[in-house]
């Protein structure tokens, strides 16, 4: 299959998930090439509390 485009970024944002993702799936069907970065934007999960199941989940999938 003939893909659109060479070089692609998925750009993870608060959505971690890899099985079920649109976006992801959409770049791996028109890249050859598709890198991932995920940035941990502190002045949006700061205000959260640390046992906040958003933020621990956050932290766990990128352990994982």
């Amino acid at each position: 299959m003939q893909k659109q485009f060479e070089t692609g970024l998925m750009w993870f944002r608060r959505d971690l998930r890899i099985d079920d993702n649109a976006a992801l799936f959409l770049g791996l069907q028109s890249c050859r090439r598709l890198y991932c970065a995920f940035v941990f934007d502190t002045d949006l999960l700061a205000p959260l509390p640390r046992a906040d199941r958003r933020v621990e989940f956050i932290r766990e999938s990128l352990v994982d």
